[in-house]
Formats: structure tokens, C-alpha cells, sequence
């Protein structure tokens, strides 16, 4: 009995005993991950870039008049015909401008049939009555203008004013001259009327707001019995029969991609694919951003595209032949910027590389990685820069 207490009691105290602390569980353990090799291969190049849809012909309807709106004739939506009224100003101001002009010039173009091969001592006196006649309309309409309202109606004022002058100015001429009016004089006179007249109608016509080509109404800015801000547009007017994909290229696209390449577009919400080509690169890049505006336009016969939705783009580049290239289950981005990991020995390692074009299952490197380096496939979102690895799978052909 005393030995079997002996025995257990031993075996107690083994079993309490601490356990020997091997550096075994100290090791990290190796992230399992699987690699593919970097190969040389003739490429086919395919360019993916990404962009916005805009109709390709759009116009902001603008006025330089500050006059009220007295209707808005269309709505957001609506279908158009080049020349269709959009909008209508107030043309009170416009067309009294128009009718002193007009006065003015009737009462020289009469004057100036009245005193051919005569004596025109009465018609002076008749041509200064009606010149007196005018000068008082106009100064009776300035005076008329509320103070707010001359402020609105700069332009057409700054137009009565001409009208006030110029008459003013013939009758000046009138008083100084004794027995007749010289014929040249009567045609200055008339020159600058025509003009006023000219200027008058250009501003009655301009209160009328047209749509410049057929297409839809995209924009409404006025808004009836406010005035408008001068040359802020109006209304927008958009025709999207053909739609313009515009794209922003880098220093390495711009050098790759070409008019008249073949491209085949997938527009954001429509299941159909598009064919068409490179319609346009700028041959400078924006200050801004460094990029080179570029665009493809395509028909839009059924109307399913509309303006501003995202747009793809897969450019159909030059082949490459013996071209360095590394499998897109590969890459990583940073801030667009395209890395990889590279197995070495049992340690991950970063690579910032410089992509070319690509196929349908890799990309070129133009910088960054050399022949046969292993890219880590699977297993590379786990680890980072000098993480252990564990290679399960790789690919050492």
C-alpha cells in the first residue's frame, strides 16, 4: 500500500512539472501561398481604359440681354426641332429702342428725298422739328426707366442713348448751317441711323430664344418673370443620336493607343457591347492632370445610351512578341499604382513594376521584374513585404 502511494505521488509531481520551452513555439508561422513564374510569350496587347459617355453635340442656349423671362416654352425632356422657340424675354425696352430708330431714319430718308435740286431752307426747319421731336421720345423713355430697371436694361439703354446722341448731333449740324443742308451730310447721318435700326432689330430678335439643332432639352435654367444672367446659360440642348466615350490617357497609353484603333465599349446599365474606333487624341496633356483627352464615338441609333453613364473601353493595341509578362492574378494596386509580390526563397518581396499592354490573362512588364522570377498567385493578400511563406503550389515551368 505504501508503494502504490509512492508511485502516485511521483507521477503528481511530473505531471505538475513545467514543461520544457522549446523555440519550436516561438516560430511564426509561414503563410501558405501559391506562385506563378514570369515568362516571355508574343502578346497580343489589349488597352482596358475607362471613361464617360457625353452626347456628342451640346449646347448651353445663353443671351447677352438681362431682360425678364416672359415664358418658358419647353421642359426637361422634351424632343426639339432646330429652330423650335425655347424661351421668350420681355422685348418692351427692346422693341422701343427699335421703333425710335426707325423714326430717326424715316425723317432723314425723307428729308434727304425732299431737298434734292431744291431749296431746302423749310425742310431745315421741318428735318430740326422732327429731330426735336426725337430727341424727346428717347429722353422721355430713358427718364421712364426705373433706377433698378436701367441697371437690367444696360445694353438697351446704352442703344437709346446712341439714338439720343445722333440726333442730337444732326440737329448741332442743322443749327450751324444758313441756307441748306449739304447732301453728304444727310447720308452720314443716314449711315448712322441704318446702323441704330441694325443694332435695334439684333436685340428684338434676341428675345427669342431658338434651339440651335433638333435633339432634346437637357437643362432649364429660367425661370418666368425672372431676368436672365447674362451668357449663363438658359437652357441646355443635347442631341444624342452619336454619343462620344471620352477617356483620360497616361504617358504610356497615349503612346500605345492610335486613331482608327478597333475598341469595343460596354456602357454602365446596357447588357449590348459596342464596336467602334479611336476617334480622337489630344496631342497635348492637361496641365492639370497630366492626361491626354481622348474619345470614341459611337451611334446610338435606339437612344439606350444616355449621357454620363460610366463607359469601358478594350483597345485592340500592336502585338508584342517575346514580350516579358506576368499573370493578372498577380497584380496589386496603390492608389492605381500596380505591385507584386515576389516569393524569395521563404520570404515575400515587393515589387512596384510598370505595366504594358494586356492579353486576356496577363500583362506586359516593362520594369520591376525579370525572367523566371516566382509572383505570388494566391495567398498574396495575406501577406506583406518580407512576410514568411510556405510555397504549397508553384509553377516552375
Amino acid at each position: 500500500m505504501r508503494k502504490l502511494w509512492l508511485i502516485t505521488s511521483i507521477l503528481t509531481l511530473a505531471a505538475c512539472a513545467p514543461k520544457e520551452i522549446t523555440t519550436d513555439n516561438n516560430e511564426k508561422t509561414a503563410i501558405p501561398i501559391q506562385t506563378a513564374k514570369v515568362k516571355e510569350q508574343d502578346i497580343s496587347g489589349i488597352m482596358e481604359l475607362s471613361g464617360v459617355a457625353m452626347p456628342a453635340k451640346q449646347a448651353p442656349i445663353v443671351t447677352s440681354l438681362p431682360l425678364p423671362v416672359e415664358k418658358v416654352h419647353v421642359k426637361v425632356g422634351d424632343s426639339v426641332e432646330k429652330g423650335d422657340v425655347l424661351i421668350t424675354l420681355n422685348n418692351t425696352k427692346a422693341q422701343q429702342q427699335l421703333n425710335t430708330a426707325s423714326d430717326t431714319l424715316s425723317s432723314i430718308d425723307s428729308t434727304l428725298n425732299e431737298t434734292k435740286n431744291e431749296d431746302v431752307g423749310a425742310e431745315v426747319q421741318k428735318l430740326r422739328k422732327d429731330l426735336q421731336t426725337s430727341i424727346a421720345a428717347s429722353k422721355s423713355l430713358l427718364e421712364g426707366m426705373e433706377q433698378g430697371e436701367k441697371v437690367q436694361q444696360e445694353a438697351l439703354a446704352k442703344g437709346l442713348e446712341v439714338v439720343v446722341t445722333q440726333a442730337q448731333l444732326s440737329q448741332k449740324i442743322l443749327e450751324n448751317q444758313t441756307a441748306t443742308v449739304p447732301a453728304e451730310t444727310l447720308n452720314l447721318q443716314k449711315q448712322q441711323a441704318q446702323a441704330a435700326v441694325d443694332e435695334a432689330e439684333t436685340a428684338v430678335e434676341n428675345t427669342v430664344l431658338r434651339a440651335p439643332f433638333s435633339g432634346q432639352v437637357a437643362d432649364i435654367a429660367a425661370v418666368e418673370g425672372s431676368p436672365l444672367s447674362p451668357n449663363s446659360p438658359a437652357a441646355v440642348i443635347v442631341n444624342q443620336d452619336t454619343i462620344k466615350a471620352t477617356f483620360q490617357l497616361n504617358s504610356y497609353e497615349v503612346a500605345e493607343i492610335k486613331p482608327n484603333m478597333n475598341a469595343t465599349l460596354s456602357f454602365e446599365g446596357i447588357k449590348e457591347n459596342y464596336r467602334a474606333t479611336v476617334t480622337s487624341i489630344s496631342p497635348t496633356a492637361n496641365p492639370e492632370t497630366g492626361l491626354f483627352p481622348a474619345s470614341i464615338s459611337v451611334q446610338n441609333e435606339n437612344g439606350a445610351i444616355k449621357g454620363g453613364v460610366r463607359v469601358s473601353a478594350s483597345v485592340s493595341v500592336q502585338e508584342v512578341n517575346d514580350a516579358l509578362t506576368v499573370p493578372v492574378e498577380a497584380l496589386l494596386y496603390n492608389k492605381s499604382k500596380p505591385y507584386v509580390y515576389v516569393a524569395n526563397d521563404d520570404k515575400a518581396q515587393r515589387r512596384e513594376i510598370e505595366l504594358g499592354i494586356k492579353s486576356n490573362n496577363a500583362y506586359e512588364v516593362k520594369k520591376g521584374l525579370k525572367k523566371g522570377d516566382l509572383v505570388i498567385i494566391e495567398g498574396k493578400e495575406d501577406v506583406k513585404d518580407t512576410s514568411d511563406i510556405e510555397v504549397i503550389k508553384g509553377d516552375v515551368s
